[in-house]
């Protein structure tokens, strides 16, 4: 049986030491809804995400856009990831910002967890945000 100043200095160390991501196993991705489609984005593709702050409707914006939001200090400009995928609109409870594209943010539906993609998997549903920008006429 541990004692208690041996249980401490393991969780110590356990933080004294960098994370160790293990290249072998796989690139994390997170696994997302969007306007009722289940999508794969690699979390290399993303700088932050989080529960959907307050987003202030703008006047004039396209169909993708839902308005600005204050994310880490900063106004970033909020879209419609569904709308952006052609597909319904839904409660865009969830945000992320993609890491090639400061000031903009992406609203999606559901954050359904993270996995891991084996090297050289692609899943069908695999989402390239900067291939999806593009497409929506939005410079990365």
């Amino acid at each position: 049986m541990k004692t208690v100043a041996q249980i401490a200095a393991e969780f110590d160390r356990a933080f004294a030491e960098p994370a160790v991501l293990d290249r072998g196993r796989g690139a994390p991705a997170l696994a997302i809804r969007a306007g009722g489609a289940r999508y794969v984005v690699p979390l290399a593709a993303l700088s932050v995400v989080g529960r959907s702050p307050k987003i202030v409707p703008l006047p004039g914006g396209g169909a993708a856009q839902l308005g600005l939001a204050g994310i880490r200090g900063s106004l970033v400009v909020v879209l419609s990831l569904p709308a952006l995928l052609g597909r319904a609109n839904g409660t865009h409870g969830w945000i992320a910002t993609p890491a090639a594209r400061r000031g903009l943010a992406l609203a999606f539906d559901e954050l359904e967890g993270q996995l891991l993609l084996e090297p050289g998997e692609e899943p069908a549903e695999l989402l390239d945000l900067a291939a999806l920008l593009a497409r929506g006429g939005i410079a990365t």
